[in-house]
């Protein structure tokens, strides 16, 4: 009898619902668009959420990332995917950006330098607090008229993102 009770013990603490450990967070992409430009497009590789909590960096890959952010609007958003965060305060999001980018003026594209001092302007300081087993939609705003930098008709990414997260 005592192996029996044992064993049930052992099953049912095993059983525990996970659900309630962290908090979901689907991560979406839209922009206002800018009618300077008939395209911008930027390859978007992953995103990247400091958790003090965890105290680390939890990052979402984005797959097939490479966005025209003059289709994306609040009705047309892009699902990045979705992370997973210890409940507590987050404190900073970042952007992975790829190589691959362009913009599109008078029918040529042309490319979009990222100079490593405009690396900085891809990280933001957030502050929430996560909720354990709540859910969230956080949204990154590109906006693109206040980011593309055309001076001398090389075109800059001077990034300006608005983050919005809010629990659904």
């Amino acid at each position: 009898m005592t192996i029996f009770a044992f064993l049930a013990i052992t099953f049912l603490s095993s059983c525990k619902d996970d659900t309630t450990t962290g908090a979901d967070v689907s991560v979406y992409l839209q922009d206002a668009p800018d009618p300077s430009y008939e395209k911008i497009k930027i390859e978007l590789k992953g995103v990247s959420i400091y958790s003090q909590a965890s105290g680390s960096w939890v990052s979402l890959t984005v797959n097939n990332g490479t966005f025209d952010l003059l289709t994306l609007d609040s009705l047309h958003q892009a699902f990045l995917g979705k992370i997973k965060l210890d409940g507590g305060d987050i404190t900073d999001l970042q952007l992975v950006i790829g190589s691959q980018n362009t913009v599109t003026v008078s029918g040529i594209d042309h490319p979009i330098i990222l100079d490593a001092s405009d690396l900085d302007k891809l990280k933001v300081k957030i502050s929430h607090n996560l909720k354990s087993g709540s859910f969230y939609k956080l949204t990154i705003d590109f906006k693109a008229k206040e980011s593309i930098d055309d001076s001398g008709n090389v075109y800059k990414l001077k990034a300006s993102l608005k983050i919005s997260l809010k629990e659904i």
